[in-house]
């Protein structure tokens, strides 16, 4: 099992989950579970959920409430599903919106594609965000997260055709912009805020668009502050407006119009950071590692380390993209 979780590659772990995003006929189901054991002892537990019904907040929830259960815990440990609010149909009401993920070129599951974990250790964290501190005077200082995904932008804009360090010429035609998609959790963004243990895919998006330029150096700080910008937007009179007010089809067709895929690429970052999944405790003890156990493709998502205040981020790009991205300047020095 250890070793497992050292190489973390993507054809091994998505063996431990019970489903295959990337399938065209895979079973819709809202919930499914896997229990894996390994011939050392261990144990892996894999756990798909339907996106429409559960975001990354919910499943980590649900596992730390299951564990409580199984634990036979009494009524006093589990009264945080108390005041749940399990209605989500208040917040995002029904609407008929057309597909437009092949447009957009969200293509998030693929055989193709090469995932892998890059590790950012804290105290390189804390050095990013003082400098960002430094350089931005007039931002807050800004979150680990914020920080780890500056990093990984600077790197895609090289990746997707923007300068290389050692000025490459490419052999495709470079795209001339990123859409940057991030996942932001609504919760304590509502008003009044709801628990942190309300059930449902309650979660929006910040939307970042960066032209790719490469005559321009790439900047750390600068992408910071655009994140924090980009994502202090969205609160309770911007989600309400999105989408009781269908803004959110005049924002997809204006990434769109923006252009075909080939010249307009989307990358979407989602942050697990914070969220009690290693508080999941059936008996055994708390997990040791969490991993993505699917090849996706454009994306990254965010973990906490375990025993670390480390973040763990798991990259997916086609290995043309991936080969540039991991030997960018600002992977090679913040990361293992």
């Amino acid at each position: 099992m250890s070793e497992v979780i050292q190489q973390a590659k993507a054809n091994i772990l998505e063996q431990l989950i019970p489903c295959k995003p990337h399938e065209s006929t895979r079973v819709e189901h809202n919930l499914i579970v896997q229990v894996n054991y390994f011939g050392c002892g261990g144990m892996a537990i894999g756990i798909c959920f339907h996106h429409k019904i559960a975001d990354a907040a919910t499943a980590a929830n649900f596992l730390k409430t299951w564990g409580l259960h199984a634990r036979g815990a009494g009524a006093g440990d589990t009264n945080d599903f108390k005041h749940v609010v399990y209605d989500s149909n208040s917040i995002f009401p029904a609407q008929d919106l057309p597909d437009m993920s092949v447009n957009l070129g969200l293509g998030l599951f693929s055989l193709d594609s090469v995932v892998k974990r890059f590790t950012i250790e804290g105290e390189k964290i804390a050095s990013l965000r003082e400098k960002v501190v430094k350089a931005e005077p007039y931002l807050d200082r800004p979150s680990r997260v914020e920080v780890v995904s500056s990093v990984i932008l600077g790197a895609l804009l090289a990746a997707y055709g923007g300068l290389r360090d050692d000025d490459e010429e490419f052999t495709t035609t470079p795209p001339k912009n990123v859409t940057a998609i991030f996942a932001v959790n609504l919760r304590k963004r509502m008003n009044p805020p709801l628990p942190e243990q309300s059930f449902g895919n309650i979660s929006s998006a910040a939307f970042l668009n960066l032209p790719i330029d490469r005559e321009k150096k790439i900047n750390h700080s600068s992408l910071a502050g655009q994140l924090r910008q980009s994502i202090r937007m969205v609160d309770d009179q911007f989600v309400r407006k999105l989408y009781a007010e269908g803004e959110i089809l005049n924002i997809l067709k204006a990434v769109e119009a923006q252009g075909s895929p080939k010249s307009n690429k989307v990358f979407v970052i989602s942050s697990w950071c914070k969220m009690p999944f290693y508080e999941a405790d059936f008996g055994w003890g708390k997990p040791v590692s969490i991993g993505v156990g699917t090849r996706f493709t454009d994306a990254a998502v965010l973990v906490d380390s375990c025993q670390t205040d480390a973040i763990e981020a798991w990259v997916g790009l086609s290995k043309q993209d991936m080969a540039r991205f991991e030997q960018h300047l600002g992977v090679l020095a913040y990361t293992s």
